[in-house]
């Protein structure tokens, strides 16, 4: 009551239910997957207290002002290939979220460009763990254990140096 008539607190709590109730009148978008989003994108990069916080905000990411607004986050957005199935990604993995470094992209694309990644050079193309395993026909965990106790690439893939693989197969599957 003190904080309430000393002008301190100008809400007794029921203005913040207002603004939320406002919001969903506003674009009707509250609950979908494409808000689910763009509400994670925000917290992850402007709230401590979350888990991922540190990932993101504490590294110094954040959203840009435009992206601050939900309305035009989802103008760019569908005028930039969204779809249900896709999820944002930063193009510069140590960027901020913002029209220029971002694009939607689907999870297999996505791991690609994650800063943790391990990168094979196989007949000169430059290609995950994940994506060898793939095109070579073995599991992603057998790979990388292989690769861990000091296999070459060869051997670990299970194939001899001298048998070729052509960069059509190598390309048509990094896809």
């Amino acid at each position: 009551a003190y904080n309430l008539t000393s002008g301190h607190t100008r809400s007794c709590g029921c203005y913040k239910e207002e603004v939320t109730y406002s919001n969903k009148l506003k674009h009707g978008m509250t609950g979908t997957r494409i808000f689910n989003i763009w509400d994670s994108m925000i917290r992850r990069c402007e709230n401590p207290s979350r888990e991922s916080y540190k990932y993101y905000g504490g590294r110094g990411i954040t959203v840009c002002e435009e992206w601050h607004d939900f309305e035009n986050f989802y103008r760019w957005s569908t005028e930039n290939g969204y779809e249900d199935y896709l999820t944002i990604e930063r193009k510069n993995p140590d960027g901020n979220y913002c029209p220029e470094n971002c694009r939607w992209a689907s999870w297999e694309e996505q791991n690609v460009n994650k800063r943790n990644n391990k990168f094979l050079n196989i007949a000169g193309v430059k290609m995950t763990i994940t994506q060898a395993a793939r095109i070579y026909g073995i599991s992603t965990k057998t790979l990388y254990q292989r690769l861990k106790k000091g296999y070459s690439i060869e051997k670990a893939l299970g194939v001899k140096p001298w048998v070729p693989v052509t960069l059509d197969e190598i390309i048509g599957g990094a896809q």
